[in-house]
């Protein structure tokens, strides 16, 4: 609770002011929290790019990201057009946060992007948020691209990245991706130094 009463949020609303909304959401619980993640969605557009960069500030923890993310995804699809074209540039910390608020928000002008972004030669955490995704965005097409992707994952990111391979694949549902889901998971929580997120792709390229 602030130090000197209720804070004003239609005058935090009219001043634009981002940074202490962000403060207000992630100090506290309940009814501030909510009215200042309302505020910040009226806010609309001009909040998004600050709000990358205030949850950055936070070392990407997933509470920050996700609250970012919640009040990005509220805005909805007028959010999409600037959440692009972080993905163009070079900060992977706010690359990382929108390919997530992007995912959440469903568009389908995110796919294209996301596929480049994973075609990208260099491993990155926001080629990892992207391709838990995909099954949402491509339904069982997402195979292809998710096999791609496990092809080109190397240590120490492997642990993550089948975390990201599972929930693209649980979007997908089917009966084959199913059984791959099942031996990710096997391979997730049984692999250590013996085998590479390389060698478990390239053994489903001949099974199916």
């Amino acid at each position: 609770m602030p130090l000197f009463g209720s804070p004003n949020f239609e005058k935090m609303k009219a001043k634009s002011d981002i940074r202490g909304l962000w403060k207000l959401m992630v100090d506290n619980q309940g009814d501030l929290r909510t009215q200042a993640s309302k505020t910040l969605e009226e806010i609309g557009v001009p909040a998004v790019i600050p709000l990358l960069d205030l949850a950055k500030v936070h070392g990407l923890k997933a509470e920050e990201r996700d609250l970012a993310v919640g009040v990005i995804r509220a805005i909805g699809t007028a959010a999409v057009e600037p959440l692009l074209a972080i993905l163009k540039g070079e900060d992977e910390d706010q690359r990382f946060i929108a390919v997530h608020a992007l995912g959440e928000i469903g568009d389908s002008r995110a796919l294209e992007p996301f596929l480049d972004l994973l075609k990208a030669e260099k491993f990155s955490f926001s080629q990892v948020a992207a391709v838990s995704y995909l099954g949402k965005f491509l339904g069982a097409r997402a195979q292809g691209p998710i096999l791609d992707f496990m092809n080109k994952c190397k240590k120490p990111f492997s642990l993550l990245a089948a975390d990201s391979v599972s929930a693209a694949l649980g979007d997908i549902g089917d009966e084959q991706s199913l059984d791959l889901l099942v031996a990710l998971t096997q391979y997730r929580f049984k692999n250590e130094a013996k085998s590479s997120d390389r060698d478990f792709a390239f053994s489903f390229h001949s099974k199916h």
